[in-house]
């Protein structure tokens, strides 16, 4: 696994592979716990298991940009590719996050592809404007997506193929997940379930 561990670093990857741990707590293949920057241009990153957040990207902190490549195929208890945590902006602006996997089954638990657990409403989130997210698949809630806490906006790229056993095959909003917005070109479509359930 790579970790970004001090602050200020930056992490760009441009080609290759990248194969997760299959023992990690959090973050099995990348794990930003500082104030640093992540920028993917193309390659892979995949395969990633984790006992709690995160099984490709556990996010803590600072700007993740997804440009391009693939993140596919991790397996954790919430964010099976990617956990969100803290004040952590995850930019999504090209690529193809796929095939995650959330086995939690606490409530709160989910997020297949993505999780988003941020401190706060207001200080972490995702903001997606391109690319895929698609084909998550949680034991409880959001098959794709999943915000428990931090918000999510959506202008740009598609929302398709997740499937949650409990709700929101696509997106699934927390009861303190509020801050949700879709617009622009979002495409999020042939979810399971539902596309977007809001926690009642």
């Amino acid at each position: 696994a790579i970790i970004v561990g001090y602050a200020g670093d930056k992490l760009n990857i441009f080609g290759g592979t990248v194969i997760g741990s299959q023992k990690a707590s959090a973050g099995g293949s990348i794990f930003m716990k500082v104030a640093g920057e992540i920028t993917i241009y193309g390659g892979t990153v995949k395969n990633g298991k984790a006992t709690g957040g995160g099984g490709n990207l556990y996010i803590t902190d600072g700007n993740t940009y997804i440009k391009g490549g693939t993140i596919e195929n991790g397996t954790a208890k919430i964010g099976g590719n990617i956990n969100v945590y803290k004040t952590a902006v995850l930019h999504i602006e090209g690529g193809t996050i796929s095939g995650g996997s959330s086995t939690g089954t606490t409530g709160g638990d989910g997020g297949g592809n993505i999780y988003v657990g941020a401190g706060s409403e207001t200080t972490g989130g995702v903001i997606m404007t391109g690319g895929t997210v698609s084909g998550g698949t949680a034991v409880l809630d959001g098959g794709n997506i999943n915000t428990n806490r931090g918000y999510l906006t959506v202008s740009g790229g598609t929302i398709t193929t997740g499937d949650a056993e409990g709700n929101g095959g696509g997106i699934y909003v927390g009861y303190n997940g509020t801050g949700v917005t879709i617009s622009g070109s979002a495409k999020i479509y042939g979810n399971a379930v539902t596309d977007i359930c809001r926690s009642a």
